[in-house]
Protein backbone atom coordinates (compact mmCIF):
# COMPACT_ATOMS: atom_id res chain seq x y z
CA UNK A 1 0.00 0.00 0.00
CA UNK A 2 1.29 3.34 -0.72
CA UNK A 3 1.95 6.23 1.50
CA UNK A 4 -0.50 9.33 2.34
CA UNK A 5 1.71 12.06 2.40
CA UNK A 6 1.17 16.04 3.28
CA UNK A 7 3.32 18.57 1.55
CA UNK A 8 3.04 22.05 2.73
CA UNK A 9 4.45 24.75 0.19
CA UNK A 10 3.11 27.66 1.50
CA UNK A 11 4.43 30.28 -0.87
CA UNK A 12 5.25 27.84 -3.88
CA UNK A 13 2.17 26.48 -5.56
CA UNK A 14 3.70 23.81 -8.05
CA UNK A 15 0.81 24.64 -10.79
CA UNK A 16 2.15 28.57 -10.93
CA UNK A 17 2.88 29.35 -14.12
CA UNK A 18 7.12 29.27 -14.12
CA UNK A 19 8.49 32.40 -15.18
CA UNK A 20 7.89 35.10 -13.37
CA UNK A 21 9.60 36.81 -9.88
CA UNK A 22 6.91 34.54 -7.82
CA UNK A 23 7.93 31.45 -9.20
CA UNK A 24 10.78 29.23 -9.60
CA UNK A 25 13.20 25.90 -8.25
CA UNK A 26 11.03 25.23 -5.41
CA UNK A 27 7.68 25.20 -7.02
CA UNK A 28 9.25 22.86 -9.95
CA UNK A 29 10.74 20.70 -7.54
CA UNK A 30 7.44 20.79 -5.79
CA UNK A 31 5.48 19.44 -8.78
CA UNK A 32 7.75 17.23 -10.22
CA UNK A 33 8.52 15.12 -6.61
CA UNK A 34 4.76 14.91 -6.37
CA UNK A 35 4.13 14.10 -9.60
CA UNK A 36 6.57 11.20 -9.54
CA UNK A 37 5.57 10.14 -5.64
CA UNK A 38 1.83 9.63 -7.53
CA UNK A 39 3.70 7.81 -9.80
CA UNK A 40 5.24 5.51 -7.49
CA UNK A 41 1.69 4.29 -6.20
CA UNK A 42 1.42 7.23 -3.46
CA UNK A 43 -0.72 9.61 -2.51
CA UNK A 44 0.05 13.38 -2.00
CA UNK A 45 -2.08 16.46 -0.65
CA UNK A 46 0.24 20.03 -1.63
CA UNK A 47 -1.51 22.72 0.70
CA UNK A 48 -0.43 26.08 -0.74
CA UNK A 49 -1.43 29.54 -0.66
CA UNK A 50 -4.27 30.57 -2.53
CA UNK A 51 -2.00 33.09 -4.75
CA UNK A 52 -3.81 33.11 -7.77
CA UNK A 53 -7.55 34.00 -7.15
CA UNK A 54 -8.98 32.29 -10.61
CA UNK A 55 -7.23 29.18 -9.72
CA UNK A 56 -9.57 26.85 -7.70
CA UNK A 57 -9.64 25.22 -4.53
CA UNK A 58 -8.59 21.70 -5.04
CA UNK A 59 -6.70 20.88 -8.22
CA UNK A 60 -5.75 17.16 -8.85
CA UNK A 61 -2.99 16.67 -11.45
CA UNK A 62 -0.80 13.29 -11.73
CA UNK A 63 -1.83 10.33 -10.73
CA UNK A 64 -3.67 10.50 -7.03
CA UNK A 65 -1.69 14.05 -6.25
CA UNK A 66 -3.70 17.25 -5.64
CA UNK A 67 -3.10 20.53 -5.14
CA UNK A 68 -5.68 22.05 -1.89
CA UNK A 69 -5.09 25.85 -1.73
CA UNK A 70 -5.78 27.76 1.33
CA UNK A 71 -6.91 31.55 1.35
CA UNK A 72 -5.27 32.62 4.73
CA UNK A 73 -8.12 35.27 4.47
CA UNK A 74 -6.99 36.94 1.48
CA UNK A 75 -6.55 35.08 -1.91
CA UNK A 76 -4.25 36.91 -4.60
CA UNK A 77 -0.30 37.77 -4.35
CA UNK A 78 0.83 38.14 -1.07
CA UNK A 79 4.59 38.99 0.07
CA UNK A 80 6.66 36.43 2.42
CA UNK A 81 5.90 38.92 5.21
CA UNK A 82 2.79 39.14 4.21
CA UNK A 83 1.86 35.42 4.29
CA UNK A 84 4.14 34.98 7.47
CA UNK A 85 1.96 37.09 9.28
CA UNK A 86 -1.11 34.99 8.46
CA UNK A 87 0.36 31.37 9.22
CA UNK A 88 -2.33 30.97 11.85
CA UNK A 89 -5.21 31.27 9.86
CA UNK A 90 -3.14 29.64 6.94
CA UNK A 91 -3.08 26.73 9.67
CA UNK A 92 -6.94 26.78 10.89
CA UNK A 93 -8.01 26.63 7.12
CA UNK A 94 -5.08 23.84 6.21
CA UNK A 95 -6.66 21.91 9.34
CA UNK A 96 -10.48 22.33 8.78
CA UNK A 97 -9.63 20.95 4.66
CA UNK A 98 -7.37 18.20 6.14
CA UNK A 99 -8.66 14.55 5.63
CA UNK A 100 -10.18 12.44 8.49
CA UNK A 101 -7.93 9.98 7.31
CA UNK A 102 -3.94 9.78 8.75
CA UNK A 103 -1.05 10.99 6.85
CA UNK A 104 1.79 8.65 7.18
CA UNK A 105 4.59 11.66 6.99
CA UNK A 106 4.24 15.53 6.22
CA UNK A 107 7.01 16.91 3.62
CA UNK A 108 7.15 21.07 4.33
CA UNK A 109 9.40 23.09 1.88
CA UNK A 110 10.85 26.24 3.10
CA UNK A 111 10.77 27.11 6.85
CA UNK A 112 7.80 28.75 7.03
CA UNK A 113 6.07 26.16 5.77
CA UNK A 114 8.49 23.93 8.37
CA UNK A 115 6.45 25.95 11.29
CA UNK A 116 3.60 24.80 10.31
CA UNK A 117 4.44 20.98 10.18
CA UNK A 118 6.06 21.25 13.00
CA UNK A 119 2.88 22.63 14.60
CA UNK A 120 1.12 19.96 12.44
CA UNK A 121 3.60 17.17 13.72
CA UNK A 122 2.59 18.41 17.51
CA UNK A 123 -1.15 18.20 17.21
CA UNK A 124 -1.26 15.13 15.17
CA UNK A 125 2.34 12.97 15.87
CA UNK A 126 2.94 12.82 12.11
CA UNK A 127 6.67 12.62 11.29
CA UNK A 128 7.87 15.87 9.81
CA UNK A 129 10.44 15.89 6.37
CA UNK A 130 11.91 19.45 5.56
CA UNK A 131 13.81 20.47 3.15
CA UNK A 132 14.75 24.50 3.35
CA UNK A 133 15.28 25.25 -0.07
CA UNK A 134 16.89 28.01 0.99
CA UNK A 135 18.43 29.61 4.28
CA UNK A 136 18.31 32.69 5.66
CA UNK A 137 22.03 32.86 6.71
CA UNK A 138 22.77 32.52 3.17
CA UNK A 139 20.64 35.64 2.32
CA UNK A 140 22.41 37.71 4.91
CA UNK A 141 25.73 37.31 3.63
CA UNK A 142 24.44 37.78 0.71
CA UNK A 143 23.10 41.17 1.07
CA UNK A 144 24.55 42.35 5.02
CA UNK A 145 20.74 42.75 5.81
CA UNK A 146 19.73 39.67 8.49
CA UNK A 147 15.93 39.09 8.80
CA UNK A 148 16.78 37.86 12.62
CA UNK A 149 13.06 36.32 12.87
CA UNK A 150 13.50 34.24 10.19
CA UNK A 151 16.98 33.06 11.28
CA UNK A 152 15.58 32.60 14.81
CA UNK A 153 12.30 30.75 13.06
CA UNK A 154 14.19 28.93 10.44
CA UNK A 155 17.03 27.29 13.06
CA UNK A 156 13.90 26.30 15.16
CA UNK A 157 12.62 23.71 12.24
CA UNK A 158 16.12 22.39 11.44
CA UNK A 159 16.60 21.61 14.77
CA UNK A 160 13.34 20.23 15.62
CA UNK A 161 12.46 18.08 12.01
CA UNK A 162 12.48 14.69 12.26
CA UNK A 163 14.69 14.88 9.08
CA UNK A 164 16.51 17.48 6.71
CA UNK A 165 16.37 16.75 3.51
CA UNK A 166 19.20 19.41 1.38
CA UNK A 167 19.65 19.18 -2.28
CA UNK A 168 23.75 19.61 -1.96
CA UNK A 169 26.59 19.01 0.24
CA UNK A 170 27.13 22.30 0.33
CA UNK A 171 23.60 22.98 1.53
CA UNK A 172 24.71 20.26 4.73
CA UNK A 173 27.58 21.98 5.56
CA UNK A 174 25.98 25.54 5.80
CA UNK A 175 22.78 24.38 7.68
CA UNK A 176 25.11 22.37 10.26
CA UNK A 177 27.34 25.50 10.23
CA UNK A 178 23.98 28.01 10.83
CA UNK A 179 22.46 25.60 13.97
CA UNK A 180 25.94 25.62 16.02
CA UNK A 181 26.70 23.11 18.78
CA UNK A 182 22.89 22.09 18.58
CA UNK A 183 23.01 19.37 16.10
CA UNK A 184 20.60 18.62 13.48
CA UNK A 185 19.21 15.01 13.42
CA UNK A 186 19.25 12.91 10.53
CA UNK A 187 20.27 14.74 7.19
CA UNK A 188 19.76 13.42 3.86
CA UNK A 189 21.81 14.65 0.62
CA UNK A 190 19.34 13.95 -2.07
CA UNK A 191 20.21 16.24 -5.45
CA UNK A 192 16.85 17.67 -7.41
CA UNK A 193 15.76 16.08 -10.20
CA UNK A 194 15.13 17.75 -14.09
CA UNK A 195 11.89 16.87 -15.46
CA UNK A 196 12.00 13.80 -18.24
CA UNK A 197 11.43 15.84 -21.12
CA UNK A 198 14.87 17.80 -20.91
CA UNK A 199 16.29 14.54 -21.70
CA UNK A 200 14.67 13.69 -24.78
CA UNK A 201 16.33 13.69 -27.92
CA UNK A 202 15.22 16.73 -30.85
CA UNK A 203 12.42 15.45 -32.91
CA UNK A 204 13.01 15.86 -36.51
CA UNK A 205 11.93 18.67 -38.12
CA UNK A 206 8.04 19.57 -38.86
CA UNK A 207 5.40 21.70 -39.86
CA UNK A 208 5.57 24.09 -36.66
CA UNK A 209 9.40 24.43 -37.39
CA UNK A 210 8.61 25.42 -41.54
CA UNK A 211 6.09 27.75 -40.74
CA UNK A 212 7.69 31.59 -40.86
CA UNK A 213 9.11 33.38 -38.39
CA UNK A 214 6.85 36.08 -37.83
CA UNK A 215 4.59 33.54 -36.55
CA UNK A 216 6.44 31.25 -34.36
CA UNK A 217 7.56 34.75 -32.74
CA UNK A 218 3.90 35.18 -31.59
CA UNK A 219 5.09 33.23 -28.19
CA UNK A 220 7.41 35.21 -26.65
CA UNK A 221 9.90 36.79 -29.24
CA UNK A 222 11.52 33.53 -30.05
CA UNK A 223 11.14 30.75 -32.73
CA UNK A 224 10.34 27.40 -30.75
CA UNK A 225 10.02 25.32 -34.15
CA UNK A 226 11.33 21.38 -34.46
CA UNK A 227 14.57 22.84 -36.79
CA UNK A 228 17.36 24.51 -35.06
CA UNK A 229 17.25 28.46 -34.10
CA UNK A 230 19.11 30.11 -37.66
CA UNK A 231 21.18 32.17 -35.76
CA UNK A 232 23.67 31.38 -32.38
CA UNK A 233 22.76 33.35 -28.97
CA UNK A 234 23.79 33.32 -25.77
CA UNK A 235 20.72 33.32 -23.19
CA UNK A 236 19.92 33.79 -19.71
CA UNK A 237 17.30 31.64 -17.86
CA UNK A 238 15.26 33.25 -14.76
CA UNK A 239 13.71 35.86 -12.28
CA UNK A 240 14.80 39.21 -12.73
CA UNK A 241 16.26 39.90 -9.39
CA UNK A 242 19.33 40.76 -8.55
CA UNK A 243 20.77 37.76 -6.83
CA UNK A 244 20.32 36.06 -10.18
CA UNK A 245 23.11 37.49 -11.61
CA UNK A 246 21.24 39.52 -14.51
CA UNK A 247 22.95 43.00 -13.60
CA UNK A 248 26.32 40.81 -14.01
CA UNK A 249 25.81 39.14 -17.10
CA UNK A 250 24.77 42.16 -19.43
CA UNK A 251 27.69 44.06 -17.74
CA UNK A 252 30.18 41.07 -18.71
CA UNK A 253 28.42 40.52 -22.24
CA UNK A 254 28.56 44.71 -22.83
CA UNK A 255 32.07 44.10 -22.23
CA UNK A 256 32.50 41.18 -24.79
CA UNK A 257 30.48 43.43 -27.55
CA UNK A 258 32.76 45.99 -26.94
CA UNK A 259 36.05 43.78 -28.14
CA UNK A 260 34.23 41.89 -30.60
CA UNK A 261 30.65 43.42 -32.29
CA UNK A 262 29.89 40.24 -34.08
CA UNK A 263 29.38 38.34 -30.35
CA UNK A 264 26.54 36.45 -30.99
CA UNK A 265 23.04 38.28 -29.22
CA UNK A 266 21.60 37.92 -25.46
CA UNK A 267 18.25 36.17 -25.21
CA UNK A 268 16.69 36.60 -21.81
CA UNK A 269 13.86 34.47 -20.55
CA UNK A 270 11.84 35.46 -17.65
CA UNK A 271 10.31 37.63 -16.32
CA UNK A 272 6.29 38.28 -15.94
CA UNK A 273 4.01 38.09 -19.22
CA UNK A 274 3.49 41.75 -19.58
CA UNK A 275 7.50 42.83 -19.75
CA UNK A 276 6.97 44.75 -16.54
CA UNK A 277 10.07 43.22 -14.59
CA UNK A 278 11.81 43.47 -17.92
CA UNK A 279 11.07 47.14 -17.82
CA UNK A 280 12.17 48.43 -14.75
CA UNK A 281 15.15 46.31 -15.18
CA UNK A 282 16.44 47.76 -18.39
CA UNK A 283 15.59 51.23 -17.26
CA UNK A 284 17.52 51.09 -14.26
CA UNK A 285 20.35 49.87 -16.31
CA UNK A 286 20.15 52.87 -18.19
CA UNK A 287 20.08 55.02 -15.77
CA UNK A 288 23.19 53.48 -14.04
CA UNK A 289 24.77 54.16 -17.33
CA UNK A 290 25.58 50.77 -17.95
CA UNK A 291 24.40 50.28 -21.93
CA UNK A 292 27.28 50.39 -24.06
CA UNK A 293 27.10 51.66 -27.38
CA UNK A 294 24.43 49.23 -29.45
CA UNK A 295 23.80 46.98 -26.11
CA UNK A 296 19.82 47.24 -26.77
CA UNK A 297 19.74 45.88 -30.18
CA UNK A 298 21.75 42.96 -29.46
CA UNK A 299 19.55 42.07 -26.31
CA UNK A 300 16.26 40.35 -27.14
CA UNK A 301 13.95 39.63 -24.05
CA UNK A 302 11.73 36.69 -24.83
CA UNK A 303 9.77 37.05 -21.48
CA UNK A 304 8.35 33.89 -19.54
CA UNK A 305 8.97 30.69 -21.50
CA UNK A 306 6.60 27.36 -21.48
CA UNK A 307 8.49 24.81 -19.57
CA UNK A 308 7.85 22.41 -22.70
CA UNK A 309 9.63 24.69 -24.87
CA UNK A 310 12.67 24.96 -22.90
CA UNK A 311 14.53 22.17 -23.94
CA UNK A 312 14.88 23.59 -27.32
CA UNK A 313 15.91 26.64 -26.06
CA UNK A 314 18.65 25.78 -23.90
CA UNK A 315 19.74 23.33 -27.02
CA UNK A 316 20.31 25.63 -29.49
CA UNK A 317 22.13 27.90 -27.82
CA UNK A 318 25.87 29.17 -28.07
CA UNK A 319 25.75 29.21 -24.27
CA UNK A 320 23.48 29.42 -21.19
CA UNK A 321 24.78 31.61 -18.31
CA UNK A 322 23.87 30.95 -14.50
CA UNK A 323 25.63 34.16 -13.06
CA UNK A 324 23.49 34.08 -9.63
CA UNK A 325 25.22 35.15 -6.41
CA UNK A 326 23.93 31.76 -4.93
CA UNK A 327 21.97 29.17 -5.62
CA UNK A 328 21.38 26.82 -3.18
CA UNK A 329 20.96 23.83 -6.28
CA UNK A 330 20.96 25.59 -9.52
CA UNK A 331 17.90 24.10 -11.58
CA UNK A 332 18.65 26.07 -14.64
CA UNK A 333 21.86 24.73 -14.78
CA UNK A 334 20.94 20.59 -14.62
CA UNK A 335 17.81 21.16 -16.90
CA UNK A 336 20.39 22.90 -19.26
CA UNK A 337 22.86 20.11 -19.19
CA UNK A 338 20.46 17.78 -19.65
CA UNK A 339 19.06 19.23 -22.43
CA UNK A 340 22.58 19.40 -24.20
CA UNK A 341 23.30 23.04 -23.19
CA UNK A 342 26.41 24.61 -22.76
CA UNK A 343 26.85 26.10 -19.10
CA UNK A 344 28.86 28.90 -17.78
CA UNK A 345 27.19 29.02 -14.04
CA UNK A 346 29.26 30.69 -11.08
CA UNK A 347 31.27 28.93 -8.63
CA UNK A 348 29.14 28.75 -5.80
CA UNK A 349 26.80 27.08 -3.67
CA UNK A 350 24.95 23.88 -5.36
CA UNK A 351 25.62 25.23 -9.26
CA UNK A 352 29.60 23.99 -7.94
CA UNK A 353 27.97 20.44 -7.51
CA UNK A 354 26.45 20.45 -10.85
CA UNK A 355 28.88 21.70 -13.42
CA UNK A 356 32.12 20.08 -13.40
CA UNK A 357 34.73 22.79 -14.60
CA UNK A 358 36.14 22.49 -17.70
CA UNK A 359 34.44 18.82 -18.38
CA UNK A 360 30.55 19.24 -18.28
CA UNK A 361 30.98 23.33 -18.76
CA UNK A 362 32.47 26.18 -16.92
CA UNK A 363 32.53 27.86 -13.42
CA UNK A 364 33.21 31.33 -12.63
CA UNK A 365 33.43 33.27 -9.67
CA UNK A 366 30.33 35.19 -8.88
CA UNK A 367 29.83 39.21 -9.11
CA UNK A 368 32.70 39.34 -11.63
CA UNK A 369 31.67 40.61 -15.07
CA UNK A 370 35.44 40.98 -16.24
CA UNK A 371 36.09 37.20 -15.21
CA UNK A 372 32.56 36.22 -17.30
CA UNK A 373 33.29 38.00 -20.37
CA UNK A 374 36.62 36.12 -20.70
CA UNK A 375 35.03 32.71 -20.38
CA UNK A 376 32.23 33.52 -22.40
CA UNK A 377 34.45 34.54 -24.94
CA UNK A 378 36.80 31.44 -25.27
CA UNK A 379 33.77 29.24 -24.57
CA UNK A 380 32.62 31.24 -28.07
CA UNK A 381 35.68 30.92 -29.96
CA UNK A 382 36.23 26.88 -28.79
CA UNK A 383 33.75 25.14 -30.68
CA UNK A 384 35.13 21.48 -30.13
CA UNK A 385 34.95 22.88 -26.40
CA UNK A 386 31.24 23.55 -26.36
CA UNK A 387 30.21 19.88 -28.21
CA UNK A 388 32.02 18.70 -25.38
CA UNK A 389 30.37 20.22 -22.43
CA UNK A 390 27.27 19.48 -24.54
CA UNK A 391 27.97 15.46 -24.57
CA UNK A 392 29.64 14.77 -21.23
CA UNK A 393 27.19 17.45 -19.70
CA UNK A 394 23.87 15.65 -21.00
CA UNK A 395 25.60 12.59 -20.09
CA UNK A 396 26.30 13.25 -16.53
CA UNK A 397 22.66 14.91 -15.89
CA UNK A 398 20.90 11.63 -17.00
CA UNK A 399 23.22 10.02 -14.51
CA UNK A 400 22.39 11.80 -11.60
CA UNK A 401 19.26 14.72 -12.27
CA UNK A 402 16.84 11.47 -13.27
CA UNK A 403 13.59 12.43 -11.25
CA UNK A 404 12.27 8.61 -10.56
CA UNK A 405 14.99 7.71 -8.91
CA UNK A 406 15.69 10.66 -7.07
CA UNK A 407 11.48 10.25 -5.87
CA UNK A 408 12.40 6.16 -5.01
CA UNK A 409 15.37 7.59 -2.25
CA UNK A 410 12.61 10.40 -0.57
CA UNK A 411 10.42 7.67 -0.45
CA UNK A 412 12.74 5.74 1.58
CA UNK A 413 13.52 8.61 3.69
CA UNK A 414 9.48 8.74 4.29
CA UNK A 415 9.24 5.44 5.24
CA UNK A 416 11.80 5.12 7.68
CA UNK A 417 10.92 8.12 9.29
CA UNK A 418 7.11 6.82 9.30
CA UNK A 419 8.14 3.43 10.62
CA UNK A 420 9.89 5.12 13.75
CA UNK A 421 6.86 6.15 15.32
CA UNK A 422 3.21 5.50 15.59
CA UNK A 423 0.91 8.27 14.11
CA UNK A 424 -2.01 9.04 16.16
CA UNK A 425 -4.77 12.06 15.97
Amino acid sequence: MGLRICMISDHGDPLAPLGDSKSGGQNQYVYQLALHLGRLGHRVDVFTHWSRAEAPEVEPFGEGVRVIRISAGRKGDLEKSDLYSRLDRFYSEMRAKTPSGKYDVVHAHYWMSGLLGLKLRGECGYPLVYTPHSLGMVKGLQTGQWDWERLWRERSVLVDADHVVVTTETERDLAREFCGKTPIGSVSVIPAGVAGHFFEDPDPPTAESRRPDAERDRDCGAPFGSGRHPKPYVLYVGRLTPEKGLGVLMEAYSMWAARNPDVPPLWIAGGDAYGRDWKRWSNNFRKLGRWREGDPKRIRYLGPVDNKRLPRLYRDAAMVVVPSWYESFGLVAAEAMAAGGVVIASDVGGLRHIVQDGVTGRLVPPKNPEILARVMEETWSCRDCRETYRRKGKSDARRRFAWPAIAQRVVDVYLAEAAKKPVSL
